[in-house]
């Protein structure tokens, strides 16, 4: 069966909505548009929300979309914070528990466990992990090299040329899940070559 938060998935959601009818349309899956969408739905409204990017692009793209525990904000002293956080947590998980996961470090482990060159750095002199590029694509929809590298790998922290060497790794392993061919990979490469330099740090 086909997930409907898939690439494939997202081409048959998108045909079988050209065959119904809604009493509305939001454009752009961000917090603004998902929100919008959630109440209209909770209101007896027919709702259809597209986006062309990835749920989250836009406004909400530096965000790493988890739903944790606070736990981190133990080192600042904030255990207010850390109290809200479980609350919130708490309460998403009863009323959308397929949103609640465990966190990604789990699903990293476990493709360790498969093999241990999904632990394996991109490139020698970046932080990113061959694992984080799979979990990606499998569970984030990760669509082309740019949206992995700027939103899931954090590039400009560990500069621009050495994003370059580690995009070559994340293009080949993108292709090898995405069914992309040496074509393919070759251009993911240099559109995001492209885009480095139009975003390059001095």
């Amino acid at each position: 069966m086909t997930q409907i938060f898939s690439p494939k998935g997202r081409i048959q959601t998108l045909e079988r909505m050209t065959a119904r009818e809604f009493d509305m349309l939001i454009i752009g899956g961000g917090i603004t548009g998902a929100g919008l969408a959630r109440d209209a739905a909770l209101r007896g409204l027919k709702v259809a929300l597209v986006e062309k990017e990835d749920f989250g692009f836009g406004t909400s793209s530096r965000s790493a979309k988890l739903v944790h525990g606070g736990v981190r904000y133990l080192v600042n002293g904030n255990v207010h914070m850390v109290k809200e956080s479980a609350r919130e947590r708490k309460i998403l998980k009863t009323i959308a528990p397929h949103l609640v996961h465990g966190s990604a470090i789990h699903d990293l482990i476990r493709y360790g466990h498969e093999d241990p060159i999904w632990l394996e750095n991109l490139s020698k002199n970046t932080p990113a992990i061959k694992g984080e590029v799979r979990l990606a694509v499998e569970e984030e929809m990760a669509q082309s090299l740019i949206d992995f590298m700027d939103r899931r790998s954090a590039r400009f922290l560990f500069g621009n040329d050495h994003c370059l060497e580690a995009a070559k790794t994340a293009a080949e392993i993108m292709g090898q899940f995405l069914g992309w061919d040496e074509a393919e990979i070759e251009r993911q490469i240099n559109d995001y070559a492209d885009h480095v330099e139009r975003h390059r740090i001095s």
